[in-house]
């Protein structure tokens, strides 16, 4: 009977932290949330439904008085139902791990989760945080011409269907419009842009966390293979940009912008 009660208040706790869980990720606006934590849920969710079946298994009259004594069973039932729902939303859409939302409780190196996809903190600056896509999201050409970001294919994809297809009305108002300088003479207002040579050392290089640091490497979002990603920055050539190479180094004489390497989005969230 003790195992019993054990277990029952157990999972009527474990209850009640997927039900924090599950509004600090859709609202963050309470403490910082362990990504891994629905994991851990959903592992103890499952011992201790294991454990609760062989306690009823080896005393089912004494496990039914002990529910009808703490709640009815369909109230019992009811709330092992609710919580394994809220643990199966904690579940990322892909399966794999669920990240934090994008909050004010964000720090550099973070991974967060913004209009479906994952990204990394690279900077905050008051109540803006600079986002970058944790995974190359699609490989194409900068442009079909030269490395002029301003008039680049891949700017007005960006800033175009980019956005339109990715987010909703509600995270598009938090997306800021950022002013661009590329080079010595382009200078843009973006929403959506790639790094520029300067911001991947300043953000990503020696002195930044190891998450980041590592991060220079890149996986394709769908394949898992790992890329060069284009930045906005020119090469050596009116038809060059720069990229990063797949150890991560940053290739600064360039390949040219029709070739197909990785593209990583980049933004200024209001946070």
């Amino acid at each position: 009977m003790r195992r019993f009660k054990r277990i029952l208040i157990k999972l009527l706790a474990l209850s009640l932290i997927a039900m924090l869980l599950a509004g600090t990720l859709a609202a963050c606006d309470s403490d910082r949330v362990d990504r891994y934590e629905y994991e851990r849920l959903l592992d103890e969710n499952r011992l201790l439904r294991s454990q609760l079946n062989d306690a009823q298994g080896s005393g089912a009259n004494s496990g039914s008085s002990i529910v009808s004594e703490v709640i009815s069973r369909d109230e019992f039932e009811r709330i092992l139902n609710e919580q394994q729902n809220q643990l199966n939303e904690l579940q990322h859409p892909e399966g794999g791990r669920r990240l934090p939302m994008v909050c004010s409780h964000m720090q550099v190196g973070d991974a967060v989760q913004f209009g479906g996809l994952d990204w990394l903190v690279l900077s905050i600056d008051g109540d803006k945080a600079l986002l970058l896509s944790e995974k190359v999201l699609q490989a194409s050409p900068i442009d079909s011409r030269l490395n002029n970001w301003e008039n680049s294919d891949i700017r007005a994809f960006l800033n175009g269907p980019f956005i339109d297809d990715t987010f909703t009305e509600q995270e598009k108002s938090r997306i800021a419009e950022t002013w661009i300088i590329t080079g010595n003479f382009f200078h843009t207002e973006d929403r959506v842009f790639l790094l520029g040579d300067d911001e991947v050392n300043e953000y990503m290089g020696d002195t930044a966390p190891e998450s980041l640091r590592d991060a220079r490497v890149a996986e394709d979002l769908t394949t898992g293979e790992i890329l060069w990603w284009w930045l906005r920055s020119p090469g050596y050539g009116t038809n060059l940009a720069i990229f990063v190479y797949i150890d991560g180094s940053i290739y600064t004489y360039g390949s040219n912008v029709t070739n197909t390497h990785g593209v990583r989005p980049a933004l200024w969230l209001n946070i």
